[in-house]
């Protein structure tokens, strides 16, 4: 035989259950605000990207290394464009 559930409990249970809802979004928006600061990060600083993939090497995490360079580019360092000679005279 099962117990009916009190109406209080029923409003804890819900308001658990939105509590839980909310955070999941609020944890979301904020692993999206990282990853869009770190993929910044990685598109500027070629000396954050070597600190990087230092970092993710050394914990064997080279599946995300490879994932991000495939989906994003991330550790291809950028070559620096050569200054034009001047002319002498």
């Amino acid at each position: 035989m099962k117990l009916k559930k009190s109406d209080e409990i029923i409003k804890i249970e819900e308001a658990l259950k939105k509590a839980k809802l909310k955070q999941k979004e609020n944890i979301k928006k904020i692993n999206l605000e990282f990853t869009e600061t770190i993929l910044n990060k990685l598109k500027e600083d070629d000396n954050f990207k070597n600190d990087l993939k230092n970092l993710l090497s050394k914990y064997s995490l080279n599946n995300s290394i490879d994932l991000l360079n495939k989906n994003y580019g991330a550790f291809e360092i950028k070559q620096k464009e050569e200054e034009p000679k001047k002319e002498e005279n």
